[in-house]
């Protein structure tokens, strides 16, 4: 009887403990995967603006942080690099024959995003950071091909959901809206604006 009490008392113990021990938990999610999706670039300039969609691509990592239980609300940082294929092209600028051509490089991303577990397989959240694009112009003035490029500054916002496949496997959509202002070319405002609209899928391995 003595013992049977004592093994009453120690399972009542463990009982006890046990969430208090899951309570205090902080899991931690380390993820890297690769995307790819819908990029539109805009130009703006005085008055006048013109689109071009395209195709971008890349790989992005990071960190979640999930306070409370399980399923509780989640904090994390991220980084992305990617590039796309958007470009236009235009013909008879400045003399007869000549061609100018304007391309999307390579782009950064350095940012936060917070959200929370919808279910225990789905996640949605919110996002936003820095984001650097590299532009590249080409111009052929029928003899000669000049190249150049120049780097832009900007922020990005967004938003998109996560679902888990069974097992580290995670795939992502969402939306995310990238403004860089003004084109400055050695210091001097060239009077164009850039934004970009992308949606995106990624699929993710988690640690």
């Amino acid at each position: 009887m003595r013992k049977l009490s004592l093994a009453a008392v120690c399972a009542l113990g463990a009982t006890i403990s046990m969430p208090a021990f899951a309570q205090d938990a902080k899991p931690i999610d380390i993820y890297v995967g690769a995307i790819a999706g819908w990029d539109r670039v805009t130009l703006d300039y005085e008055s006048d603006d013109g689109s071009e969609d395209g195709l971008m691509y890349g790989i992005t990592a990071g960190l979640d942080y999930t306070f409370g239980a399980d399923e509780g609300p989640f904090l994390g940082v991220e980084v992305e690099y990617a590039d796309s294929d958007v470009s236009e092209s235009a013909a008879d600028l400045l003399v007869i024959g000549d061609e100018a051509k304007l391309s999307a490089g390579r782009d950064l991303y350095i940012g936060a995003r917070a959200g929370f577990h919808a279910s225990n397989w789905i996640k949605l959240y919110a996002k936003g950071g820095y984001t650097n694009a590299k532009v590249k112009g080409r111009y052929f003035d029928g003899v000669d091909t000049y190249r150049d490029s120049l780097d832009m500054d900007g922020f990005r916002i967004g938003a998109g959901a996560e679902s888990s496949l069974g097992g580290p496997v995670v795939l992502r959509v969402e939306y995310r809206y990238s403004d860089y202002g003004e084109a400055q070319y050695d210091g001097i405002g060239t009077g164009v604006s850039a934004s970009r609209n992308q949606v995106v899928a990624g699929l993710l391995a988690k640690f």
